[in-house]
């Protein structure tokens, strides 16, 4: 089993709300933390717990979109964050899914070209869906045990920075 990703950020959860929580929370109030800093704390763990943040928040909108879409099993990914493959391998792993990241970082763009080739007539929907789709597939690789460990620490920290103390 690979190392836990409380192993690699030694316990410190970060949680971005440096202007409220967005979805699935939309929380305009919430602040921005870090928990579970220690003396033995390094700049490393925090950028760490900063990377798997952006995981935890993804499977945060996974899983207020299960009762309405079932769970997925697979999860799609592109876009510039999809060529680190550290956060890719977290995600997996924070999910308990496989992610697919598309070798192609930007399909936006290519999505539009098609689309306007297709207006055009220059290909056939047929032809779109043909095409090649290159992938590299992460598979989690830690037990269901750890990754709910992983995300009890994740809404354990959410919470605090979704309550507001009054002085």
């Amino acid at each position: 089993m690979a190392r836990l990703a409380q192993d690699i950020s030694a316990g410190v959860t970060l949680v971005p709300a440096f202007n409220g929580l967005g979805a699935p929370w939309w929380d305009p109030d919430a602040v921005g933390l870090i928990t579970g800093l220690t003396l033995g704390s390094q700049p490393a763990h925090i950028a760490r717990a900063s990377l798997e943040s952006v995981a935890h928040q993804v499977e945060d909108v996974l899983a207020a979109m299960a009762p309405a879409t079932g769970r997925l099993d697979d999860l799609l990914a592109d876009g510039g964050a999809s060529s680190n493959a550290d956060l890719m391998q977290l995600q997996a792993d924070v999910s308990g899914r496989q992610v697919h990241a598309s070798t192609l970082p930007h399909l936006s763009p290519l999505g539009a070209a098609h689309l306007g080739g297709m207006n055009c007539g220059l290909w056939t929907r047929d032809d779109v869906l043909g095409l090649a789709r290159t992938r590299t597939t992460f598979v989690p690789r830690v037990t269901d045990e750890a990754r709910l460990g992983v995300r009890r620490s994740w809404k354990t920290a959410l919470v605090r920075a979704r309550t507001r103390v009054e002085a």
